[in-house]
């Protein structure tokens, strides 16, 4: 009897350790983003050239609602969602869905008229996928007028992976984010991350960009090189992680990360 409760503490003491073991294997990546790291990179002191204000109560928001049941789903306390859209000129809308190739044809305004109809007010994250010098300015119209109708101001982020074209919307005050390069992480060499860096000095410098956007894993680096932009980031989420609650509660401290997009 004895050895068997002997056998129980151990176990007891076994199962914590290998639920850590577990844990730290599946999620690596974040391990690697929570312990620091030294940058031989140049630091840009830049400041953002568009300043336009955003109104986020938290820093966690909801990642590719892009249906109406992911809608449906988001707490009406929701600070913000994230929404991939594509313009259609022919149709004069956004639709929203991530591949190309597969348009549900639900529109904006048709998200827009279940978020006003259930007296939602939480910010909108637009991952603008198609945003070319042919739809800008059409786009921009159509979302000048939505933000009118829908009382959006201060409250819509339009993102690129095209800095000039965000001009536009930068002149006619909507927050705009510059979708970093993914080849640029924080694991790279040295010589590997300075081309990217560099670029991304460039596009800031000659563009109207209020933010920084990319995963979770390149935030060290761009927080490094570019200590005064915002970053807008988006990760995985694990309720049932302990690596993760750290992560996040990292986080929520750092003021450097202005949005975070959970699924």
């Amino acid at each position: 009897m004895q050895n068997l409760f002997k056998n129980k503490y151990k176990l007891m003491l076994l199962m914590p350790l290998l639920y850590l073991l577990v844990d730290g294997f599946l999620h690596k990546g974040i391990i690697r983003v929570l312990l620091p790291k030294n940058f031989n990179q140049q630091v840009y002191l830049l400041e953002p050239n568009n300043k336009q204000h955003l109104y986020s109560s938290d820093k966690f928001w909801i990642k590719a609602v892009n249906t109406p049941e992911a809608l449906q789903k988001i707490d009406l306390n929701a600070s913000g969602c994230e929404i991939d859209v594509y313009f259609d000129t022919l149709a004069n809308t956004f639709f929203l869905h991530h591949d190309d190739n597969n348009n549900n044809k639900f529109s904006i305004d048709s998200f827009l008229s279940i978020y006003k109809n259930q007296y939602r007010s939480h910010c909108l994250w637009l991952d603008f996928k198609n945003l070319n010098s042919a739809n800008q300015e059409s786009s921009l119209k159509k979302l000048t007028s939505l933000r009118t109708e829908y009382k959006l101001y201060n409250k819509i982020i339009v993102e690129s992976r095209f800095a000039n074209l965000l001009n536009i919307f930068a002149d006619n005050n909507f927050y705009t984010s510059y979708y970093t390069p993914y080849s640029l992480v924080y694991f790279n060499t040295n010589g590997q991350n300075k081309q990217y860096i560099d670029s991304v000095a460039l596009q800031i410098k000659t563009n109207k960009i209020s933010a920084l956007s990319g995963y979770y894993f390149q935030q060290p680096i761009l927080q490094h090189s570019f200590p005064n932009y915002p970053i807008l980031q988006w990760q995985a989420n694990d309720n049932y992680s302990v690596i993760n609650w750290l992560y996040n509660k990292k986080v929520n401290q750092n003021r450097n990360i202005l949005v975070t997009l959970l699924p």
